[in-house]
């Protein structure tokens, strides 16, 4: 059938492979912003695609599914009742797939989820079917104080380390080692000029091919940097003047640190 790729790998009796993949081979990318790795790694999945040592590189990243944002005018929902609660227990009630009970038998247990039709799931138009109630008892169409508009969203998010991560696999050209393999993806990965932020690594058996004395050396900076990256949410939780990370090793913010956060601390 025109569109599909088959992918296809020998059952291995002996194996070191922790993950599935596509192909034999595997190479990881983790960062802890998952908006500036899914930028980054199209781009070195081409690079490789380009590789004579490669076959059949592909990739488990799948951010171009469809998803609905809907954006709450805030104004009109505290003037008709409705509270943020309670738009969000609409939107789960109809989608979320709540268990409401749970019914017993005699040999089973069966539970029972609510959830709206399947006919009233297909389109972003079909919210304009759902009613909130305020706190006045009426009803309101969740179309009159919200807005809804499609847009790509990721499918699945993979992660390694507790930090979002893609899997770039691969399999040898006919008369490539995987010794070639390895060295000929780490040349284009540090020509391309990844974020710091992001890490690759080998996987499975081309890990274990390239030995424990074949390791890069160290970035005495990446692992300082990286907790930058996953010290954001943080900070946006936190003033400066009160970072818990901070007071726990006893260290003061920068001071130039703390004027960049100053009019977003106090507004």
């Amino acid at each position: 059938m025109q569109g599909i790729t088959l992918f296809m790998q020998p059952v291995q009796d002996l194996t070191v492979e922790d993950r599935v993949s596509r192909t034999q081979y595997q190479y990881t990318l983790e960062d802890p912003d998952g908006a500036e790795l899914a930028a980054w790694a199209p781009r070195l999945l081409d690079r490789l695609r380009a590789l004579p040592a490669l076959r059949d590189v592909s990739t488990d990243l799948q951010d171009h599914g469809v998803g609905t944002a809907i954006a709450i005018d805030r104004s009109t929902a505290s003037r008709l009742g409705v509270s943020p609660q309670i738009l969000d227990d609409t939107l789960y009630d109809a989608f979320g797939q709540r268990q409401v009970s749970t019914i017993f038998t005699q040999v089973n247990q069966y539970r029972v989820v609510l959830e709206v039709k399947p006919d009233f799931r297909q389109t972003a138009s079909s919210l304009d079917g759902l009613y909130v109630r305020g706190t006045n008892g009426g009803t309101v169409p969740l179309g009159a104080l919200s807005t809804a508009t499609e847009k790509t969203a990721p499918i699945a998010i993979s992660r390694q380390g507790q930090f979002p991560a893609v899997t770039l696999s691969f399999n040898l050209a006919p008369g490539a080692s995987l010794g070639d393999a390895v060295r000929a993806i780490e040349a284009p990965t540090q020509r391309l000029g990844l974020p710091a932020s992001i890490e690759g690594s080998f996987q499975g058996t081309a890990q274990a091919s390239r030995g424990a004395g074949q390791r890069a050396p160290a970035d005495p900076g990446r692992a300082s940097r990286r907790l930058h990256h996953a010290r954001r949410a943080l900070r946006e939780l936190y003033p400066p003047d009160h970072d818990p990370l901070d007071l726990a090793v006893g260290r003061r913010p920068a001071p130039c640190w703390r004027s960049s956060f100053a009019g977003w601390s106090s507004g």
